[in-house]
């Protein structure tokens, strides 16, 4: 059996704010993100932040740059890509779901354990309360 450790050194040069050796602990809205995706995100910017799908070249680059990153994040999690969705934040993701099991459950087979949970992108919000009417 080898002794394999995780290489920290590797893993935080991928973090340019890690460079400084702090540790840094926070949630899901206020996590550093690598490099790659750094580059990625600006190369969306700079060359075809627009709306995606139409029928001019910027257009049809944002198209295929948003499904290859669907692709990628499919893959990474090991799942099909139509069983993903990507969204803006997970806050807005919740209160979509939210209002869309609201609109769309039948009546008698509406129901719903919500609970007090601790993450903040959650509870603050209310969305899953907010359809409770």
């Amino acid at each position: 059996m080898s002794d394999k450790r995780l290489d920290l050194d590797f893993c935080r040069s991928f973090f340019p704010p890690l460079a400084n050796g702090e540790v840094y602990f926070e949630n899901a809205g206020g996590s550093y993100v690598p490099q790659q995706v750094i580059d990625a995100m600006e190369g969306y910017m700079r060359e075809c932040q627009c709306q995606p799908g139409w029928r001019f070249a910027s257009s049809q680059s944002a198209r295929a740059r948003l499904d290859r990153a669907q692709n990628l994040m499919a893959e990474a999690i090991n799942a099909d890509r139509d069983e993903i969705v990507v969204g803006p934040s997970t806050t807005l993701n919740v209160y979509v779901l939210a209002h869309a099991w609201h609109r769309c459950s039948s009546r008698a087979a509406r129901s719903l354990l919500a609970t007090r949970i601790t993450n903040p992108t959650v509870v603050p919000g209310g969305a899953w309360r907010m359809p409770a009417w």
